[in-house]
């Protein structure tokens, strides 16, 4: 879980009295990868995308902000700013590359590939 320190890092059910231990019964899926800042040189990035894909699925998300150059910009402080906005016209050639580069599935897929979640098929 998300800033939770010992969670697992893959897919995993937090328990109710202990959101970093897993509880097979648990009624929340917890599904780790989103909402990390990305500050590696891209090559680095995609090397550890591949690393972690030899052990799990990986959630990537991205912020209109951070692929649109013309979007207002957030009052940060100059290492955040340069982190945030240096080379976004870069992002969206970035985006078709992992595009190219990995198999992609919706959430659900995954989590019904994984044992999450009942297939709606199984409906």
């Amino acid at each position: 879980m998300y800033c939770v320190a010992g969670a697992p890092v893959g897919i995993y059910r937090p328990a109710a009295d202990d959101l970093g231990r897993h509880d097979p019964k648990g009624t929340l899926v917890e599904f780790p990868g989103r909402g990390e800042r990305v500050e590696l040189p891209f090559g680095l990035f995609r090397l550890s995308l591949d690393r972690i894909l030899e052990h799990r699925p990986f959630s990537l998300s991205l912020h209109a902000r951070e692929a649109h150059p013309q979007t207002h910009r957030l009052p940060l402080d100059g290492v955040d700013s340069f982190i945030t906005y240096v080379n976004l016209h870069t992002v969206v050639g970035k985006m078709e590359s992992l595009f190219r580069r990995y198999n992609w599935a919706t959430m659900r897929e995954i989590l019904e590939k994984e044992g999450h979640l009942q297939s709606i098929r199984e409906k």
